[in-house]
């Protein structure tokens, strides 16, 4: 963010972009406190979840300042866990996940602000993913198929509401300051997908929880010419406890979140006789400086506090291409 020809989209252009999510997650937290001794299995061996997205974003300009955005996610997850008959097993969940449609809208002229900006956007988010993907699970009497655990499901099941906001600013000539936030309201309260919650040792629907991220930081314009940039800032990704609309939801939910640092490097082909003008490639690299899996509606319920895994890193790859 900070240079004009990568960040705003002029009337009439198109922008396509896939982008790569790799999240493992293997370290059991209750609160803060990594607490391997309370997971949820009968020998508490680890369990490890490994997650892959792709997601592939259009983006048209409809004025300088005005924009509409389609997401069309898909995800492969796994989670290996200790099942009830004492052996590790593997589930897996794929599918296409939730489409987003989005448009926003710069607060200023892009051309009379190419040094700083604010754009606010507003869209909805379709269940078109699966919720309910299922797989075999080993009980000590055999084999059930069973709905695999939501962290790896492609979708929630319901429609929402998305709010983003992005802003930078140039405080040196080549050293801008960003930040960018965004949120996803669910005003279902829960799917009709059932889940066993340890803490109530019976089962629940699946809450369709609202999501939150945002990151800032700084960019640095490496090399101008060859549009390179570096930035470092920090992130924060969670899903609250309590839903912006819906009321106190109490079906089960793990919610929590997660402050990484988060290093990017970018690379924009410009210029060159073998370059395509337009063509970006980053790579981010987000780490893990602390995590919290907060008390959930049933947990305060119940007086306890459930776990859940968390990444101790992200790895984003990301493309697009300007027309």
């Amino acid at each position: 963010m900070g240079a004009l020809d990568n960040t705003f989209l002029r009337a009439n252009h198109w922008r396509l972009g896939l982008q790569y999510r790799f999240l493992p997650a293997d370290k059991f937290y209750v609160g803060h406190d990594f607490s391997p001794g309370r997971i949820p299995t009968p020998n508490r061996l680890q369990i490890r979840y490994r997650i892959h997205t792709v997601a592939a974003r259009v983006e048209y300009a409809l004025t300088d300042r005005l924009e509409v955005a389609v997401g069309i996610p898909f995800a492969t997850g796994s989670e290996s866990r200790e099942m009830d008959d004492s052996l590790r097993h593997t589930v897996h969940g794929t599918g296409f996940g939730d489409i987003a449609v989005v448009g926003s809208a710069w607060l200023f002229n892009p051309i009379a602000h190419a040094n700083g900006n604010v754009r606010i956007g507003l869209g909805i988010k379709t269940p078109t993913g699966n919720n309910h993907v299922a797989d075999k699970f080993f009980t000590p009497t055999g084999v059930v198929q069973r709905p695999v655990d939501p962290a790896i499901q492609p979708g929630d099941g319901g429609w929402g509401g998305i709010f983003q906001i992005e802003g930078f600013q140039a405080i040196r000539p080549r050293i801008s300051a960003y930040a960018a936030g965004s949120y996803v309201t669910n005003p279902g309260l829960h799917s009709n997908v059932l889940v066993y919650a340890p803490v109530t040792a019976a089962t629940h629907f699946v809450s369709m929880a609202d999501e939150y991220s945002a990151h800032a930081g700084l960019s640095y314009y490496a090399w101008q010419g060859g549009g390179l940039s570096f930035s470092l800032g920090g992130r924060i990704d969670g899903v609250p406890v309590r839903d912006l609309a819906g009321g106190s939801d109490t079906s089960f939910r793990r919610p929590g979140y997660v402050v990484y640092a988060e290093p990017t490097v970018a690379l924009t082909m410009m210029r060159g006789p073998f370059a395509l003008r337009g063509h970006t490639f980053t790579l981010s690299v987000p780490v893990t400086v602390d995590q919290n899996r907060e008390a959930s509606m049933i947990d305060l319920a119940n007086g306890k506090h459930g776990g859940g895994d968390f990444a101790r890193f992200l790895i984003f790859l990301g493309y697009t291409r300007r027309f």
